[in-house]
């Protein structure tokens, strides 16, 4: 599904190959986002993770990931285990391939998504990817899940996002 949409929607070169696209998500957004850039990189130039759920298959084992259960299902099942495999966007990283530019943004204080879950996604896709484009963290030590972030954080986050798009879009 996402490659036809993107593929309509997607502005075209002078030789009719598709202009290179951002993908943005926060949170479980995100799984949309990992799913589209780790199945078909080739589309995107850049993408953005808010608070990114991107190891699906783990979460259920966070303090946080406990109340997912209800909307994503449970590992401990047959049917769970595949529904979130594949939702899962870590598992799907492949050695060679030419990944976007990634940005990771998020709270070391979030109790929904664990910040380790960034920084194992970033570790696998700076290793994994045959491009060699920014994969970046940005971290707030006083941030969380967005709840309690200050107006303050939120326009820093905002000019890192637009700065990061700027420098990635326009190459």
């Amino acid at each position: 599904m996402i490659s036809p949409c993107t593929d309509l929607n997607q502005p075209r070169r002078s030789d009719n190959r598709p202009e290179p696209v951002q993908s943005e998500g926060g949170s479980a957004g995100v799984i949309l986002v990992g799913k589209a850039i780790t199945e078909h990189p080739d589309l995107f130039r850049a993408a953005i993770m808010n608070v990114p759920m991107t190891e699906t298959l783990r979460s259920e084992t966070t303090a946080g990931g406990i109340f997912n259960i209800d909307e994503f299902g449970s590992v401990k099942s047959e049917a769970g285990f595949r529904a979130s495999l594949a939702m899962d966007a870590y598992h799907k990283v492949k050695d060679g391939t030419r990944y976007p530019a990634v940005l990771f943004i998020g709270g070391m204080n979030d109790p929904r998504v664990l910040p380790f879950f960034s920084a194992k996604m970033a570790a696998r896709l700076h290793s994994s990817t045959a491009s060699h484009p920014a994969v970046l963290l940005d971290f707030d030590n006083d941030a969380g899940h967005g709840v309690g972030t200050s107006q303050e954080q939120f326009a820093k986050q905002d000019a890192d996002q637009y700065a990061f798009l700027l420098a990635q879009l326009s190459q």
